[in-house]
């Protein structure tokens, strides 16, 4: 069972990499958008929702720090924030599903229970298209929500709490 979990993980990191490699110029010529992607690939999920840790809550889980060892994670959690700073995307409340101000944003990170280096998740809402002539696959994102780190009294991570949800596309 751990081998198979280990060839899925493998997997998984593999088809990540893969779908973030190449440049946007590129990427766009040979995908222009969703409409054109159902045209050279089979629809297998629409959508898939899955969440990845992207902060070790763990210093003693040797696995996770090498699976995130080449993860940029602030460089990302600043290019949200700021785009929904300056407005390129719209922040949305996880639970209720309304639109989240500039000042509610801000009142987030003014809550002692927040701190950007605390986000330890990130949840994606994606379509998968597999595109069996040419063996490739390719994952549309269409949201991304964040989500930190919440302790228990002792300092150890008792899970995770949604900051906010942006959509793409």
């Amino acid at each position: 069972m751990k081998i198979l979990i280990t060839l899925f993980t493998g997997l998984l990191l593999c088809l990540l990499i893969s779908c973030n490699s190449g440049n946007k110029e590129q990427m766009h010529a040979e995908n222009p958008g969703p409409q054109n992607l159902k045209e050279k690939g089979f629809l297998v999920a629409e959508p898939i929702i899955y969440d990845v840790v992207v902060l070790n809550p763990d210093p003693e889980d040797r696995w996770t720090t090498e699976k995130l060892e080449k993860l940029h994670k602030e460089a990302l959690v600043e290019l949200i924030f700021q785009a929904v700073e300056e407005g390129k995307v719209t922040a949305w409340n996880y639970h209720t599903d309304e639109k989240m101000s500039i000042k509610d944003i801000h009142t987030l990170e003014k809550t002692d229970e927040f701190n950007k280096s605390k986000i330890g998740k990130i949840q994606f809402i994606e379509d998968w298209y597999f595109d069996e002539k040419r063996m490739r696959m390719t994952k549309v994102v269409k949201s991304i929500m964040l989500a930190y780190e919440v302790y228990d009294q002792f300092g150890k991570v008792r899970g995770y709490k949604a900051a906010f949800r942006i959509d793409l596309n």
